[in-house]
C-alpha cells in the first residue's frame, strides 16, 4: 500500500488534517533515510502543513474516502448539490440553444444559426466540465463550509 493520504487529528487545534502527498513526498517517504519510520517522514512535514506529531495521531490510507453525517444520516455536500444544479442549467441552456439554432436555420438565417450554434457548443462544454468536476469528487462531503 502506497500511503497517498495521511490523515492527522490534531488535538489542540480540534481540526482533521487530510494531506495529499506529492509525488516528491511521496518518493522521500518510501527512501532509504525513512525506511520502516514513516513517522520521522512526517516530521518534516510539520511546518509545511502546520501541525505537531506531539498533539496528533495520524493514519495513511492509499484511497481518500470521507464521510460526514449528520442527524444519522450521511449529509449531502453542497458543493455536489451546487454541481449537479450546474449541470442541469447547463443542459437545459444547451438544448435551448440547440431548438433556437434549429430554428434559425430554418428561416435560412445561416449567421445568426451559426452564432447559436457555438452558443450550444459553450453549454455543451460546461456540462462536460462539471461533470468531469463530479465524477473527480469521489467524496464531496469534505468541501462543505458553514
Amino acid at each position: 500500500m502506497e500511503p497517498n493520504y495521511v490523515f492527522i487529528l490534531d488535538f489542540t487545534q480540534g481540526i482533521l488534517n487530510i494531506i495529499h502527498l506529492t509525488p516528491e513526498e511521496l518518493a522521500r517517504s518510501q527512501s532509504e533515510e525513512y525506511e520502516g519510520d514513516f513517522e520521522s517522514f512526517l516530521s518534516t512535514l510539520e511546518e509545511k502543513y502546520g501541525f505537531r506529531l506531539s498533539n496528533c495521531q495520524w493514519m495513511c490510507s492509499e484511497t481518500l474516502s470521507v464521510y460526514r453525517y449528520e442527524n444519522g444520516e450521511e449529509a449531502t455536500s453542497s458543493l455536489a448539490k451546487y454541481l449537479t444544479s450546474m449541470i442541469t442549467k447547463s443542459e437545459s441552456d444547451k438544448e435551448a440553444w440547440k431548438i433556437k439554432a434549429a430554428k434559425s436555420f430554418q428561416r435560412g438565417e445561416d449567421e445568426i444559426a451559426n452564432i447559436q450554434r457555438e452558443r450550444k457548443a459553450v453549454a455543451h462544454g460546461k456540462v462536460i466540465a462539471f461533470q468531469h468536476i463530479l465524477s473527480k469528487l469521489e467524496y464531496p462531503n469534505m468541501y462543505d463550509k458553514k
